[in-house]
């Protein structure tokens, strides 16, 4: 089973700041990650996430959030 992780929306409410999943939770961690903690990771063979490319172009997620999504469920 595949966990799909839509993260695609233009945060236009606040344009200034960057998108929501991207931001850190008051837990110090990155929305996202945070956002799957409840999960259970096991049953799933891959996590996908669908970003914008203007917020990979603006923003760099993508290596980043790789690695501390590694570092935090090493098993994935």
């Amino acid at each position: 089973m595949i966990l799909v992780l839509p993260c695609a929306g233009q945060s236009s409410r606040y344009p200034e700041v960057r998108p929501k999943f991207l931001l850190n939770h008051p837990m110090g961690e990155l929305m996202l990650v945070k956002s799957i903690e409840g999960i259970d990771l096991t049953k799933f063979t891959d996590i996908v996430v669908i970003g914008l490319q203007e917020h990979e172009t603006s923003y760099h997620f993508r290596e980043p959030l790789l690695k501390r999504l590694k570092e935090k469920y090493p098993d994935i």
